[in-house]
């Protein structure tokens, strides 16, 4: 089909598509090829379509990065300036920064001062392995303040749904450098000398002065030391409104493992850490 419509043969391109699409009505590759053809027609009422049913079957997050990037050339082809900026946003959160780079304008983000968490609040994250899987961690808030934070999470792998539960008391939260960072079905966890997904007050307040500091993710303790500040882009609300909250990043001394924290005392939540495998808050709400 591709061939054909290079060869000045649209029409037929577009027959072969369709015929294409009736045998394998779930493939966004064809959808989003015949949304190409219409784009390169100028038929973009007709691309935006095609684009929104390749968005909905996207079967990954490469995939779903690369649709919302194409979306936002389409309205940008189209003067829809606020709806082309929103979608170049949404590349940016899942990884691909080429729609946000390319189209050349200031598209505007809200930067708040923090992420306000509370009982109910949910937390999405998406976690990459090392050979490039990736599956979602949720965890909802059951308890939020200085002297306990508890939460539910659940997290779907290759095979099977797992769940648990998850609590840490005002020692932990004060003071604790050891991380928790692998779960396992079923399991309750009460933590007084380890935190999870946060960091503690004290470890925070050493990072944000500069000092090296200890923290233990798992592999044995190392120095760490802030980087540089900076923001970080997820989904705030039920409405999902892109905004950036403030963060520190640190790196081990020996510069394999990187965290980035979010630059509030009363809220020390890791937002994104990479010690090998990955993972990244896409979502608060």
């Amino acid at each position: 089909a591709d061939a054909q419509f290079h060869l000045d043969s649209a029409d037929q391109a577009l027959v072969t598509i369709d015929r294409l699409l009736e045998v394998f009505p779930a493939s966004h590759y064809g959808y989003d090829t015949r949304s190409n053809f219409y784009a390169e027609l100028g038929e973009h009422e007709k691309a935006l379509a095609d684009n929104q049913k390749a968005l909905d079957l996207a079967d990954s997050r490469e995939s779903l990065a690369y649709y919302h990037g194409k979306r936002a050339f389409l309205y940008d082809d189209l003067d829809r300036a606020e709806e082309a900026c929103l979608h170049a946003q949404k590349a940016r959160l899942l990884g691909d920064q080429s729609a946000y780079m390319l189209l050349g304008r200031a598209c505007p983000v809200e930067q708040v001062k923090s992420i306000e968490l509370k009982p109910g609040s949910r937390l999405l994250y998406i976690v990459t392995q090392p050979d490039g899987f990736q599956y979602p961690f949720e965890a909802e808030i059951k308890e939020f303040g200085p002297q306990r934070i508890a939460f539910g999470w659940t997290m779907e792998g290759e095979d099977r749904k797992r769940s648990g539960e998850l609590s840490m008391n005002g020692e932990a939260l004060q003071s604790a450098y050891q991380q928790f960072n692998y779960f396992s079905d079923g399991e309750q966890v009460e933590l007084s000398d380890q935190t999870s997904v946060w960091v503690s007050k004290q470890v925070f307040l050493s990072l944000l002065n500069d000092n090296p500091t200890k923290i233990d993710t798992g592999s044995g303790a190392k120095a760490f030391q802030m980087i540089e500040t900076g923001r970080h882009l997820l989904e705030l609300g039920d409405d999902g409104k892109l905004v950036e909250a403030p963060i520190l990043q640190v790196q081990s001394q020996d510069g394999t493992e990187t965290l980035w924290i979010l630059n509030d005392l009363n809220n020390p939540l890791i937002v994104a850490m990479d010690l090998g495998w990955k993972i990244q808050l896409i979502r608060a709400q």
